[in-house]
């Protein structure tokens, strides 16, 4: 966690990703007071406490939450839910006023990514369960980057659109686009998107795996593939997902599956991609049945594809190497070092944050211990949890209320996205947005594409604003946007969340203020043009696809993505017309 005195108000930076783990990374580049310093964390909670005023900063050590972080605890220190946490932090932050009187009536700005799309808003929950002189701040506003509000197929629901982004990912193929298209649409996933929306709130959507007696599983990882490394890998995304599902079910689906590794080994890519549509009623198009092997867990379809029969990722020489889920044009093999541990356990570090200076502090990202859970170590195989053994319900399930009482104080939501994350996509966000009640009415009622720009008067992305609620997806940034974008990530604080930038507003006219971008294709930028960054432990070249290749890709999508699950009301633009 992370706290930085802005000007007149307070920032908490609650920076985490989906996994678990207890390792930070520096931002790549540093910044100077008043400007907020941010840090790309491997944690659910950064432990460290920074203060930053006008002129100087300073340090103070704080715990949240036991398990993560520079932390320690016996078996019973650890919070059963996200309530119980919500309530932790509104005790550390009583605490805080206490100590620093002045914070108490400045606004306060808890900031997150990832995983903080569940803890961001439980503790803003908390606060408003609160009766308003017993609230020990003033809340000023949320921001959540990338970040994970559903446990449902929500984080599936994108890959076709993740596809339209970087069809590098499957090799520019219009026959297994088609598929997935088909897939998504069985699945029940090609939800309808309108501005305003209509229809009333969506529902729930199918697990992408599941079990005999339509029980779910975990869905989008499991304990096996929690780290980094196993979540890149060579064989199969799925093959260890599988493990936990009853042996009827498995049988069931082997008679499907087709094991296409095994012609990775003999270089037969060819024949392999032969059997794989054959089986899948391609070419021409599929064959009108949910995958029996996948199901619907489009990412780990995608992911296999893309490691087995498209290159760079199927030739990487690392065999756990694969898709970065992170990060999708970074197909370095293995990735450039990024190991905190010297930073972490430089005794400079460790005493200036008042950590315990007897310990080794290490990444356990990944790790058997999936806190901080109770302490729960078999995290997605415990009952009623979700697949990190979080047994809180999603945040989905009261952002409208959320909303409506942070629209009571005037305060902000703001919601940001990495162009090229693979994890949660900007189509899953769009979802969550469009199925929100907010002012009176659902979802926002025109579509987001609006440019934005950095300081240096250069493209950064999209950003749409109505009703207290603010949407910016990052041009050229994954899931850790802070990381890969830092100089823009602190303009968008800047003038997004601190600041009153206007664009992407609608005017007493009606219309949006500010240039809409044309290359915007309703949920992402294209990428379809861009290297696939290569090398070994640092970017050392590139894949470029052919212009044919990508003309042709250009002119088939034109009309293929158009119709899927988008009505608007506002002006439409071909996507490949300049700005």
């Amino acid at each position: 966690m992370t706290i930085l005195e802005y000007q007149t108000a307070t920032i908490i930076t609650i920076i985490t990703i989906t996994e678990n783990g207890n390792a930070l990374r520096p931002a790549l580049s540093r910044a100077h007071p008043p400007t907020p310093v941010f840090f790309a964390a491997r944690s659910l909670f950064n432990l460290t406490s920074l203060f930053v005023g006008s002129q100087s900063a300073f340090v103070k050590y704080t715990g949240r939450c036991v398990g993560t972080g520079y932390s320690t605890a016996d078996a019973k220190g650890y919070i059963p839910n996200q309530d119980v946490m919500g309530d932790d932090v509104m005790g550390f932050l009583e605490n805080l006023v206490t100590v620093f009187p002045s914070l108490r009536h400045r606004p306060l700005f808890i900031l997150g990514e990832s995983y903080a799309g569940k803890y961001i808003p439980y503790i803003a929950k908390r606060y408003f369960a609160r009766e308003p002189h017993h609230r020990p701040v003033k809340l000023g506003g949320i921001s959540m980057a990338d970040g994970v509000m559903s446990d449902d197929g929500s984080l599936s629901a994108g890959m076709v659109q993740a596809i339209e982004t970087y069809p590098q990912l499957i090799n520019y193929d219009p026959e297994v686009y088609s598929y997935f298209r088909e897939q998504q649409h069985l699945c029940g996933y090609d939800i309808n998107i309108s501005y305003p929306q209509k229809g009333g709130p969506f529902p729930t959507l199918r697990p992408p795996l599941l079990k005999a007696g339509d029980q779910t599983i975990n869905i989008y990882l499991t304990p096996k593939l929690r780290s980094h490394e196993l979540f890149r890998h060579k064989k199969s995304a799925l093959q260890t997902m599988k493990d936990v599902v009853p042996d009827d079910h498995e049988e069931k689906k082997a008679q499907f599956h087709f094991e296409i590794s095994q012609h990775q080994d003999n270089n037969d890519r060819a024949a392999a991609l032969s059997e794989w549509k054959a089986q899948r009623g391609l070419p021409g198009r599929g064959n009108g049945v949910i995958d029996p092997y996948y199901e619907c867990d489009l990412y780990a379809e995608l992911v296999d594809w893309a490691v087995n029969f498209t290159e760079p990722w199927s030739t990487q020489p690392d065999p756990k190497a694969g898709v970065d889920p992170y990060d999708i044009p970074d197909a370095t093999s293995p990735e450039p070092p990024q190991d905190a541990s010297p930073m972490l356990n430089d005794p400079r570090t460790v005493r200036a944050i008042h950590a315990p200076q007897s310990k080794c502090w290490r990444e356990t990202f990944g790790c058997r211990f999936s806190y901080p859970f109770g302490s729960n170590i078999d995290a997605g195989e415990v009952p009623n949890t979700n697949q990190w053994g979080d047994p809180s319900p999603a945040t989905t399930t009261f952002l409208s209320d959320l909303f409506h009482n942070i629209s009571l104080i005037n305060g902000k939501v703001i919601v940001s996205e990495g162009n090229d994350d693979l994890i949660i996509t900007a189509r899953t966000m769009i979802i969550a947005i469009q199925n929100v009640t907010f002012g009176g009415i659902q979802g926002f009622s025109m579509e987001p594409g609006t440019a934005w720009y950095g300081d240096d008067g250069s493209f950064a992305g999209v950003v749409h604003q109505e009703r207290g609620v603010t949407y910016v997806l990052f041009l050229a940034a994954g899931h850790l946007t802070a990381m890969w974008q830092p100089s823009r990530y602190h303009t968008f604080v800047k003038e997004f969340i601190l600041g009153n930038n206007r664009n992407g507003t609608i005017g007493a006219d009606g219309q949006l203020i500010g240039d809409k971008h044309k290359l915007f294709n309703g949920y992402n930028l294209p990428g379809d043009r861009n290297p696939i960054f290569t090398g070994s432990g640092a970017t050392q070249g590139s894949t470029v696809w052919p212009s044919a290749t990508i003309d042709a890709w250009e002119s088939f999508i034109r009309t293929a993505s158009a119709p899927i699950g988008t009505e608007t009301e506002t002006e439409t633009y071909n996507k490949h017309e300049e700005l």
